[in-house]
């Protein structure tokens, strides 16, 4: 399932914004929940996103005051009080998740802080509400929150640009993978060095990707980019662009959880045997089909190129035989769907890889 951010730029009025969202093959939306930003009348956009045949991932709750949340005014009682009415307006239009940005680390956390997010907690529990706080400047109180808040309904926000931008050397997935509830996936480098398009940028989407599989993550591949490096585009090519990324890293998704299956599957093979040599050629086809679709500048040697080619129309051959006696209902139909469109992505890029070694170009 692929979905992106609403408001990802251009003036348009939000009925139309969703019918060309869905119109570029998106299936849901991450909504962005208030008046600002000339948001307007956010509250229709439920309806109006499910009538334009759009699921809804999560909202994000307002930002302009995230730093108030620790202070001991009545801007930081509003701030509470706003995000248990989005709590509320969760359950109210049938939302799972909502998005929080907490205090960066200039604002360092406190007792009443904390105090606030559990209340937060309690009423997200009653409601049955995710609550997803994201990764910004703002490491050490996320780490203090999530370390506090011993809750299933909060959890972690992964922004893979973030990240890469503020801190890089902190495995984030590593130690807060098991309670990931939502992805913000966009690039950095640009004018404002974040919400570029994937593989615009300097984000490492093949190990991203990994990474991200390796929590268990079973959410959609969801976008966050805006248009702010791309202004010449129209509506439409943008998002269609942004459409073409999203089943990139969708892809990137699928032939992971494919090498870690085939890995495992590996272990139970005595090196030398038959079995074992072709597990190792797929998974070594899998890797390089995976740096070649998260266009990592590697130099694979022809001889490599050569030895993917096989293993990976087998696979296809295989799903597609599979597939064909599976009925569409099925998880197993779904998951050799998915693995079908990575391996159809891959395939070409293996052969223009080859065809450049050919050509020595």
């Amino acid at each position: 399932m692929l979905a992106i951010y609403d408001w990802f730029g251009y003036d348009l009025p939000i009925k139309d914004r969703y019918r060309l969202i869905k119109a570029a093959g998106f299936d849901g939306i991450l909504m962005w929940w208030s008046d600002g930003f000339d948001r307007g009348d956010y509250r229709s956009g439920p309806q109006l996103a499910r009538e334009a045949g759009l699921f809804i991932e999560n909202i994000h709750t307002p930002i302009q005051n995230q730093n108030n949340l620790w202070l001991d005014n009545l801007a930081g009682e509003a701030l509470a009080d706003c995000y248990l009415q989005c709590v509320a307006d969760c359950a109210e239009f049938e939302i799972p998740t909502m998005v929080v940005h907490l205090p960066n680390d200039d604002y360092p956390h406190n007792r009443l802080g904390l105090d606030r997010i559990k209340m937060i907690t309690e009423k997200a529990e009653q409601l049955g509400v995710n609550v997803a706080l994201e990764n910004l400047r703002n490491f050490t109180n996320l780490t203090y929150v999530l370390e506090q808040v011993d809750s299933k309904r909060v959890g972690f926000c992964y922004d893979c640009c973030h990240h890469n931008n503020y801190c890089p050397d902190t495995d984030l997935l590593s130690l807060y993978g098991s309670r990931l509830m939502a992805l913000h996936l966009h690039d950095n480098s640009g004018e404002h060095n974040q919400h570029r398009l994937p593989f615009d940028g300097r984000v490492d989407w093949s190990i991203a990707m990994k990474k991200i599989v390796k929590t268990g993550y079973s959410g959609a591949t969801a976008l966050e980019p805006m248009n702010w490096d791309y202004q010449n585009l129209p509506a439409e090519e943008f998002l269609q662009r942004a459409y073409e990324r999203a089943k990139g890293l969708e892809a990137l998704r699928s032939i992971a959880k494919m090498i870690e299956r085939s890995e495992k599957a590996q272990e139970k093979f005595a090196p030398g045997t038959s079995q074992h040599t072709l597990g190792k050629n797929r998974i070594k086809a899998l890797y390089i089909a995976s740096a070649l679709i998260g266009d990592v500048t590697k130099d694979f040697t022809e001889d490599e190129l050569e030895k993917a080619v096989a293993p990976i129309a087998s696979l296809i051959n295989k799903s597609e035989k599979a597939q064909s006696k599976l009925k569409q209902s099925t998880w197993q139909y779904k998951m050799l769907e998915e693995n079908l469109n990575a391996l159809h992505i891959a395939s070409p890029l293996l052969s223009k890889a080859l065809k450049d070694k050919h050509e020595g170009t």
